[in-house]
């Protein structure tokens, strides 16, 4: 029901991208939510292939973060063997290297039900990954922890955006 929620929302807002993007250039668009929209957000800005010019982001999270993570970072590739594992990612560079970033992007776009990217020449000028992220987040957010917005930040950073975390003392979720 999650996957099918995330899919649909996806597709109404990047209709609406879409729409603005036939008179706006994509460097002039600055997708962001707060909470709940904060999470949806961080979930679409993942699976754009073009950057933006910015994304805020307030008291949210990184929804499927740690299989983001678990792409980005694999605990051990010994241990780990994918050659039996359907599911595995088989994103290569060109030196026949996983990807991590376009493995995680993918991630994203099939969550989204969305196509993979195909092959790019520069990943962090032509995807998502060059747009600049600012996430804020209440210290003393009574619905969302502090912490998943912490770790949202910190993933993303590991994806190699730029990314700017600030926390609030005293503040809570809205």
């Amino acid at each position: 029901m999650q996957l099918q929620g995330l899919a649909e929302s996806s597709q109404y807002i990047q209709s609406i991208l879409n729409r603005e993007l036939e008179t706006i250039p994509s460097k002039n668009i600055v997708l962001g939510g707060l909470s709940q929209g904060c999470a949806m957000a961080l979930s679409i800005l993942l699976s754009l292939e073009f950057p933006l010019g910015g994304f805020v982001g307030m008291s949210g999270w990184l929804p499927f973060r740690n299989d983001i993570d678990e792409i980005i970072r694999p605990e051990s590739t010994e241990t780990n063997n994918n050659d039996d594992d359907i599911f595995s990612f088989e994103e290569t560079d060109e030196s026949g290297d996983l990807d991590p970033s376009i493995a995680a992007i993918n991630f994203a776009r099939d969550i989204l039900s969305i196509d993979e990217l195909g092959p790019l020449t520069s990943i962090n000028e032509q995807t998502c990954l060059a747009t600049p992220v600012l996430l804020c987040h209440g210290e003393d957010d009574e619905k969302i922890k502090c912490e998943l917005g912490e770790n949202a930040a910190h993933t993303l950073s590991s994806l190699g955006m730029k990314v700017r975390w600030k926390a609030y003392s005293g503040l809570g979720h809205w």
